[in-house]
């Protein structure tokens, strides 16, 4: 299953939204076991260096929890106190494990995993002045930027 989602994704060129309805269809059971794929588990499958025979440990690194505002719909802030972030993949520990697909296979994932990054409608990389800092006085979200292509939007 894991070679065939990375067939799909860099031989047939087949979206990662499209893989997951794919598998949904075929009713292929995540690894957890869940009925339903979701694209975000699609993504992280293809970004999983133990696919192409080395597995990570250290990935990721706990920080103090920002606090820019209080919880939507809430007076109080998250109880949690730390959050993840990714470290540098020079600082990662890796660990050789049987490979599923081959290094090419992976670089080549890799590689449309950057573009899609770099070229996705939805990039929003530059930020506003005012991002993550004003939220609704009445609901609580968050005011964001958004695109507006057409003038129907």
């Amino acid at each position: 299953m894991v070679r065939d989602v990375y067939r799909h994704y860099t031989e047939d060129h087949m979206t990662i939204g499209a893989i997951a309805r794919k598998l949904n269809e075929r009713g292929v059971p995540t690894s957890s076991g869940r009925s339903r794929w979701e694209r975000s588990v699609v993504w992280v499958m293809l970004r999983n260096p133990a696919y192409k025979g080395r597995a990570c440990f250290g990935k990721t690194r706990a920080a103090p929890r920002q606090r820019v505002r209080p919880l939507r719909g809430s007076d109080g802030f998250s109880g949690r106190n730390s959050v993840g972030h990714e470290r540098p993949r020079e600082d990662w520990i890796e660990i050789p494990v049987p490979a599923i697909v081959s290094e090419e296979t992976f670089a080549l994932a890799e590689e449309r995993l950057e573009k899609n990054k770099t070229f996705s409608g939805r990039r929003t990389k530059t930020p506003s002045v005012s991002q993550g800092l004003v939220a609704c006085g009445k609901c609580g979200y968050a005011l964001y930027r958004t695109s507006a292509r057409t003038t129907a939007r």
